[in-house]
């Protein structure tokens, strides 16, 4: 495969004597096929080509912990683009409300959050909600980072 990618992709350089490509997908949930793909090489971060993409107003984008950015956080909140993300664990928030979840549910707490730091508020006013589930009976929990207030935590945490 690496081979492949050199003599395909010679552009596609990552070591001296390795090429690597990386594949951006947007799937499209109603029918589950991708609908916008960008290739880029290995070294391209994942977050330049976030910054680019432009997305319909109800979509959700459902990134990882490295495309940590208020200002798209923000952009994506103001055109109505929804976002589910895992939460840096040294993120610096204000709860402003702590919402209701069930006993028998593995969602552990459920608030809505500002970020507080100097540097996230320049960047980032929308209100978040800030949901912490259990994944498993080690206590290993997940904090996932939202601009979703209309779904329940249990779904959000499914996304």
């Amino acid at each position: 495969m690496i081979e492949l990618c050199v003599s395909v992709f010679d552009w596609a350089k990552f070591q001296r004597t390795k090429g690597a490509i990386k594949l951006h997908l947007q799937l499209d949930h109603q029918g589950y096929l991708p609908c916008c793909a960008v290739l880029t090489d290995a070294n391209t971060g994942e977050l330049s080509v976030a910054r680019q993409m432009a997305f319909e107003p109800g979509t959700i984008v459902v990134v990882d912990r490295g495309y940590l950015d208020y200002a798209l956080y923000q952009r994506w909140s103001s055109t109505g683009v929804y976002f589910v993300t895992r939460a840096h664990s040294n993120r610096v928030y204000r709860v402003l409300e702590k919402r209701e979840v069930g006993s028998r549910n593995p969602v552990l707490s459920d608030e809505v959050i500002e970020l507080s730091s100097a540097y996230a508020q320049k960047r980032c006013l929308t209100r978040l909600r800030r949901v912490v589930v259990r994944v498993d009976e080690k206590h290993k929990d997940l904090v996932f980072l939202t601009n979703i207030t209309h779904l329940a935590a249990r779904t959000i945490a499914a996304i």
